[in-house]
């Protein structure tokens, strides 16, 4: 009996070691660089980030974007629909579905599309941060929610 209670006990020590490092495996920082990343790829379609620093007339230190890069690698268009949101500590904004953050995008065939500080396509910028106010929320991830690919 004391042999089957001690064995029970080393499993569950074993399974809660095991699992707590599968979950800090899961739970790595994302660190949003000013190179393109992959962030999600689905039906022959890639979603690129990357961040980047925008002077805007007006303020004085330059605006925190991040950029969206799609790629439609097959040889037929693609209809997309999703949320391009940013994970904060405190919620996410814009992940939520409905028309006032989705973003509806046909792409062509074997054609990318990008986001970048001219801001020509703006279902693709996403403000992160203005240094220029204090206070804020803190900048976790880019993610994309509620994706449809046709």
């Amino acid at each position: 009996m004391t042999k089957s209670i001690n064995f029970n006990k080393s499993l569950i020590a074993f399974i809660v070691l095991l699992s707590s490092f599968s979950f800090s495996q899961n739970t790595e920082k994302f660190k949003l660089t000013s190179e393109w990343q992959l962030l999600e790829n689905s039906s022959d379609v890639n979603f690129y980030v990357k961040r980047t620093e925008c002077a805007v007339a007006g303020f004085k230190l330059p605006l925190i974007y991040t950029f969206l890069k799609i790629e439609n690698l097959s040889n037929q268009p693609k209809s997309l629909l999703f949320n391009f949101g940013l994970q904060y500590t405190e919620g996410c904004n814009g992940c939520e579905a409905g028309k006032e953050h989705a973003a509806y995008i046909n792409i062509p065939a074997n054609t990318t599309l990008e986001g970048d500080c001219n801001f020509k396509e703006t279902q693709l910028t996403q403000l992160i941060k203005n240094p220029n106010l204090s206070g804020g929320w803190n900048f976790e991830r880019p993610v994309i929610t509620n994706l449809i690919i046709e």
